[in-house]
């Protein structure tokens, strides 16, 4: 059997599963798009259990050595693409060097350019001939008779939209009707949409209509006169007219764009069907993604405001042993010098000779040798103080300042 073989990009990709995927090769997500044309053609096995994830199968292993597929004889004598692993670039500084064996121009380091292959087409989704069994979405949209495509054309769509939807559930997505659909903000989802896709990472409306075909338009008699009795009257240019072609359009407001695969001169919509699928399945990948960076983002969020709440309960507690230790050496001073004024009270106090006077001053120095034991705080018990409570206003001023404008 004789395989078409596979671009330069594919190559790249092939090599990229080989090593084992490693993070920081490559710069975007279309690597997943060409992952999934290497599985249908056999050469590597794409998992999404756990995070995305691609191996090479044994052909995609003696691809990558003979350039060749296993049974593929005849295409071993001239591979179209090399089939060694792309070796990286030339630094810079070694590219018009002198060495022993003399300078050699750009040109002569550069790779050969491997000669252009037409990319492989996407995965095949079978459309039957006559829906026997239809899927439930098909008599549910048949049965509302929402179709935008002329009314011969609408056996066709269901079969279209039959073939989807049983692909779509082989995915492990989930297929409704358009106004059974929220999105996730609770809204009703586009009445435009036909019918809707949950990957469960997020929901793509699908659309299925008839595309129109123009002719230039020709006045009538009564648009000319029109026209010429008042001047301000507009002339269509173009007249529209069913053209019995059947296109499927996707428009998601979270990723911008629009896909749109319709019937061509050299293709019908039915060959296209597994790049929807495969465009779904990119966007869902990026979805997902996306929502790992957001939890990512939040979660470093969270242990920051965490790491800083405990910082600013720390100061706050620091703060109030600061406090009263100050508030202690101040009553400590206080209390030295009231002993002092007590002791020179005692000494003049023994100099009255007055007894009532001498009785008076005693009872007056007694008191005051008892109220400065309290006022002393050596005299108590020495410790450190009961922590203050660390409420919201207490740490406030603690906090830094993005955190305390929203605190």
């Amino acid at each position: 059997m004789q395989h078409r073989l596979v671009n330069a990009r594919q190559l790249e990709v092939l090599s990229w599963i080989a090593d084992g995927c490693p993070d920081g090769v490559m710069s975007d997500s279309s690597y997943k798009t060409t992952a999934a044309a290497l599985k249908n053609r056999g050469l590597a096995a794409v998992s999404k259990h756990g995070g995305w994830h691609a191996t090479l199968t044994d052909a995609g292993r003696h691809y990558l050595d003979h350039g060749r597929y296993p049974d593929d004889e005849a295409s071993s004598a001239k591979p179209a693409v090399q089939s060694t692993r792309p070796t990286p670039p030339t630094p810079k500084t070694q590219r018009a060097t002198g060495t022993d064996t003399g300078l050699r121009r750009d040109a002569e380091l550069r790779e050969p350019k491997p000669e252009p292959v037409a990319p492989l087409p996407s995965r095949t989704v079978p459309v039957p001939q006559r829906l026997t069994k239809p899927h439930p979405l098909a008599v549910e949209l048949k049965t509302r008779g929402r179709f935008e495509v002329s009314k011969d054309l609408i056996p066709r769509a269901l079969r279209i939209i039959h073939a989807l939807a049983v692909t779509f559930e082989a995915q492990g997505w989930t297929v409704s009707a358009a106004g059974d659909s929220r999105d996730r903000w609770g809204h009703s989802w586009d009445s435009k949409d036909l019918f809707v896709v949950d990957t469960g990472e997020y929901k793509e409306g699908l659309r299925v209509r008839e595309k129109n075909d123009r002719t230039r338009h020709e006045p009538t008699a009564y648009e000319l006169k029109e026209k010429q009795r008042w001047s301000y009257t507009s002339i269509p240019e173009y007249d529209y007219h069913t053209s019995g072609r059947i296109f499927i359009e996707i428009h998601s407001s979270f990723h911008g764009g629009r896909y749109r695969w319709s019937d061509r001169q050299r293709w019908t919509l039915e060959e296209k069907l597994g790049q929807v699928v495969d465009a779904i399945e990119v966007r869902s990948q990026e979805e997902r993604e996306e929502r790992i960076r957001r939890e990512a983002a939040e979660a470093e969020r969270k242990r920051k405001i965490d790491l800083a709440v405990e910082v600013a309960k720390v100061e706050l507690r620091e703060s109030h042993r600061e406090k009263v230790l100050l508030q202690q050496v101040d009553a400590w001073r206080q209390a030295n010098q009231v002993r002092a004024y007590l002791a020179a009270m005692a000494d003049r106090s023994a100099r009255i000779e007055d007894p009532e006077e001498a009785a008076q001053a005693e009872s007056w120095l007694q008191w005051c040798r008892l109220r400065m034991s309290s006022l002393d705080p050596l005299d108590g018990i020495i410790g450190f103080p009961a922590d203050p409570e660390p409420t919201a206003e207490a740490i406030r001023p603690f906090l830094p300042d993005w955190m305390r404008r929203g605190w």
